[in-house]
Parts: structure tokens; C-alpha cells; sequence
């Protein structure tokens, strides 16, 4: 229970538990005589403070914003890695879903790899499915290392 308790007017030298001005807030108002204001008086209250934590979240908080924890900085160079066509178009659609730069999938990936764990929930792995199956990707892990590049056609002019 939110306890409203204002302190009364002193014009006459009450104090704020006694004298003549017991039960009034700085406006003059009436209190409850257990010390709490009225229903309307709380609600008005409880979203003054609601408006005064927002404040607080917009204004301090954002100004003031922390540092990420553990942010790891890197150092990342350009590479001409060569892949699988239709790999490339899974992973360039699951980088696109996910608001990710090829780059970053691709680290986050191996990174899990490295750690013996998969980087994809079951959600991932439906949204990786109906990829594989829009761009006709056919290959697993059974076929990496049995792959065997072909010459692409080439154009006649």
C-alpha cells in the first residue's frame, strides 16, 4: 500500500503530526485519516512517478550509456573465400532474416563450431530447411568432403 503523507501547511506553527493543519496536504486538501490520500490522488501519483521513471530511463540513462560487457575487440581483414553457390544463397538469406553482414554469420558460426556447439536453435534450423529447399541446396556434411568443382560454362559471345 502507497502511504501519501504530506507535510501540513505551517502558518501557524503546527507541526507536521499535530496542530491545526493535521490531515491537510500543501494545497490544503483533505487526507484520509490514516495517513493516505484518496483513490484519485494514487493514480495520479503512481503516473507522476511512472512519467518520472521514463524521464529518468531517456534522459540519465542514455546520456550516460554503459559500455556492452566484454566486447572483445578485432581486427578483420577482407578474404576472397570461394564457396558452393547455393551455400552461398542459404547463407546469404539466413544473414538477410537475421539483419547480419555475411561476415558476422559466418564468425558466429565457426566460432560455435570451434566450441563443439551448434549455432542454431530449432527455429534456425526450419528457417535453414525451407532456405535449402528455395534455392535447391542438396549437399550435407556426408558431401563435404567429397566435393569436386566443376569448370562454369562459359559464355559465347
Amino acid at each position: 500500500m502507497i502511504r501519501l503523507r504530506s507535510e501540513p501547511l505551517r502558518k501557524d506553527g503546527g507541526g507536521p503530526y499535530g496542530g491545526p493543519n493535521e490531515g491537510l496536504d500543501r494545497t490544503g486538501r483533505r487526507w484520509n485519516k490514516d495517513g493516505t490520500g484518496s483513490e484519485k490522488n494514487k493514480k495520479k501519483l503512481i503516473s507522476c512517478i511512472a512519467i518520472l521513471v521514463h524521464w529518468y530511463h531517456y534522459f540519465i540513462m542514455s546520456s550516460n550509456p554503459r559500455p556492452p560487457p566484454d566486447r572483445h575487440p578485432v581486427e578483420r581483414i577482407q578474404t576472397g573465400v570461394r564457396l558452393e553457390k547455393r551455400l552461398l544463397k542459404v547463407l546469404k538469406g539466413l544473414a538477410e532474416y537475421h539483419d547480419l553482414s555475411l561476415g558476422d554469420l559466418l564468425e558466429g558460426i565457426v566460432l560455435h563450431a570451434f566450441e563443439g556447439a551448434c549455432a542454431f536453435g530449432p527455429e534456425n534450423l526450419a528457417r535453414i530447411a525451407d532456405l535449402k529447399r528455395v534455392y535447391q541446396f542438396d549437399l550435407g556434411a556426408r558431401q563435404s568432403h567429397l566435393l569436386m568443382e566443376t569448370q562454369p560454362e562459359r559464355k559465347r559471345r
